[in-house]
């Protein structure tokens, strides 16, 4: 990596603070290892999880950095900003005819005439102020009501992976009581199901197809037993 700095977001803290703390210290060098000489380090499978997810971050930063980079470097080429020519005698834009006279004093009389070509458009400044509409706060999941560690990894993945965002608190909670529901408590089962929900761009989950199969019994004869006894 070329570059002397890189961020940690706050909203992973969820995932570190599941961690043990002897596989949170693990998980901090293999990020600076992957920062300073861009190798990956061996770790468990719930660290490695967690690694993934700060990995792909560092990917989308990475890009953005690289989209300055590039912009700067091209702006550069063409040496930068074009310099301004304080000797225009219009640097406005209009046509101008002035009649002045010359050298007034006090108590003279100024005429002026001026043809503009240029619209401008005034504001109230009054209400300049109520047009601004303050942004509104984007809402963030609380996850510390899931106490598994394994369930709580996979099911912040399906709340920053999938396409249509949950708008409050309570949603969240429904949306993983159906993750529960449909999986049984199966960390794989609940694994597969948010996977596949984030790979075909799904709102929302739906259980496994294979999930309650009936795989139908052939009764063997009494003919057949004696053949496979023979």
């Amino acid at each position: 990596m070329d570059k002397k700095s890189f961020i940690l977001y706050k909203d992973i803290k969820v995932q570190i603070d599941a961690l043990p703390d002897e596989e949170a210290g693990q998980l901090l060098k293999a990020i600076y290892e992957y920062q300073v000489n861009g190798e990956e380090k061996e770790l468990s499978p719930i660290t490695a999880m967690v690694f993934l997810f700060i990995k792909q971050q560092f990917t989308r930063d990475h890009e953005k950095y690289e989209v300055r980079v590039n912009a700067s470097r091209k702006n550069g080429s063409k040496g930068g900003r074009p310099k301004v020519d304080h000797n225009l005698k219009n640097p406005v834009g209009y046509n101008k005819t002035n009649s002045v006279k010359n050298n007034p004093t006090k108590g003279d009389t100024v005429n002026v005439t001026d043809t503009v070509n240029d619209n401008v458009t005034v504001k109230d400044k009054d209400n300049k102020e109520g047009d601004k509409s303050p942004k509104r706060k984007r809402f963030s999941p609380d996850l510390s009501f899931i106490l598994d560690n394994e369930m709580l990894l996979i099911f912040d993945k399906w709340c920053k992976g999938k396409s249509k965002k949950y708008k409050n608190q309570i949603q969240v909670e429904a949306g993983y009581n159906k993750l529960m529901k449909l999986s049984q408590g199966s960390f794989a089962d609940a694994t597969e199901i948010v996977n596949n929900s984030l790979a075909s761009n799904w709102e929302g989950l739906f259980p496994l197809k294979d999930k309650g199969k009936i795989i139908p019994q052939v009764e063997t004869t009494e003919e057949e037993l004696s053949e496979i006894w023979k």
